[in-house]
């Protein structure tokens, strides 16, 4: 289940994390989080979840290649008892799908250049 939010709001179903900027170039940070919510996802941004050791031994924004974590909320995609699939799970999938496409073209895009730099590190 969702953990509750510090004060009012909506409890995130998606948490994005990067380190708090450390692992992942803010603009695919933020290009994640915004098709969340584009999607009419709850999603968050670094809280609760910033990122740990996968993320600040794999991610080298600098170059090129960037680490960041999902975390999916795990009554958007399985049963109420939490141990089978769910209603959900095929409107999931095809989320992902969308995401995965949307940081590929934003990768492509960046502003500092990083994107050209650090594929054949990151295919390493």
């Amino acid at each position: 289940p969702p953990i509750p939010p510090k004060g009012a709001g909506v409890p995130a179903q998606f948490v994005t994390g990067d380190c708090f900027g450390a692992s992942c170039h803010a603009d695919l940070s933020l290009a994640m989080t915004a098709y969340l919510g584009e999607h009419g996802c709850a999603a968050a941004y670094n809280r609760p979840y910033a990122g740990g050791y996968a993320l600040e031994r794999h991610g080298i924004p600098s170059h090129g290649v960037h680490a960041v974590q999902l975390e999916i909320d795990r009554s958007t995609y399985l049963d109420a008892g939490l141990y089978r699939l769910g209603e959900g799970y095929p409107k999931l999938v095809k989320l992902l799908t969308g995401l995965v496409r949307r940081l590929a073209t934003e990768a492509t895009m960046l502003s500092d250049g990083s994107a050209a730099t650090g594929w054949r590190d990151a295919a390493e």
